[in-house]
């Protein structure tokens, strides 16, 4: 992360408010955020790292979607827009690597295409499995809500932090000698676990309305605050912060 690559996200952010009016806001909001948590990221040493967490930031903002949002409210007809350019982001930005330049979107060289590939097709099957499994989610989100605070623990670790960057480091054959707590540096992962927990807390309260994957996913990733963190400053609005409203509030300014 850069202040030219801040900068250039604020006046982006600028742009958005000020010239697009219509529902057409949401689509691009969904765009450059998505864009951003790849820009944003800084370079790691572990091969390809730096392309696969901000993709997977993108994919536990789908998961957040698919476990908070009621069952009926999962229609592809509705929703596959957002998912399609959500995978053609990630496909796009992994078909840089074929350019005989690098561009800013992208901290290193992204990996091979049919890598990418793969993990889409194997995030596609995993989604559907987590959406047929989306009636019992009284039992998965706690199993959610576990899983994000014991990654959270590992990363703010510096043993076990060090250790997956060994583990990571030998799958990708390079050298584990200089490997270290900083190898795994994800870029607002902080702020994206205080949001998601939220959201399940609040669905579990019965107090998060139905909202459409893309209008989630802004809310998860919105690139202004990806620099700002995630702690809501109107003490009023957190109390019921259900994410259409802070969706709306957004799209209001």
């Amino acid at each position: 992360m850069t202040l030219a690559i801040i900068l250039v996200f604020t006046i982006l952010g600028g742009l958005v408010g000020w010239l697009v009016r219509s529902r057409g806001r949401v689509v691009l909001l969904l765009v450059v955020s998505a864009l951003a948590v790849y820009a944003l990221q800084p370079p790691l040493p572990v091969r390809g790292l730096d392309f696969w967490l901000p993709t997977a930031t993108l994919a536990l903002a789908v998961s957040g979607w698919i476990l908070t949002a009621p069952a009926e409210q999962h229609p592809w007809r509705a929703n596959w827009p957002a998912a399609t350019i959500l995978a053609g982001i990630v496909l796009v930005l992994g078909l840089t690597r074929l350019l005989g330049f690098s561009l800013p979107l992208t901290a290193s060289r992204p990996p091979q295409t049919l890598q990418i590939l793969m993990a889409l097709f194997v995030a596609t099957l995993f989604f559907s499995l987590l959406a047929a499994l989306s009636k019992i989610a009284k039992i998965l989100l706690p199993l959610a809500f576990l899983a994000i605070l014991v990654t959270f623990i590992v990363l703010k670790a510096p043993g076990l932090t060090t250790w997956v960057s060994v583990q990571l480091r030998s799958l990708n054959g390079q050298s584990t000698t200089p490997a270290a707590a900083l190898d795994l540096r994800w870029l607002g992962f902080s702020y994206l676990a205080f949001r998601l927990l939220h959201t399940f807390r609040d669905r579990q309260m019965g107090r998060l309305p139905a909202v459409t994957l893309a209008e989630y996913v802004i809310y998860i990733i919105f690139f202004p605050a990806l620099t700002s963190g995630s702690i809501c400053r109107r003490l009023d609005g957190c109390r019921e912060t259900p994410a259409r409203r802070l969706l709306q509030e957004i799209c209001a300014r």
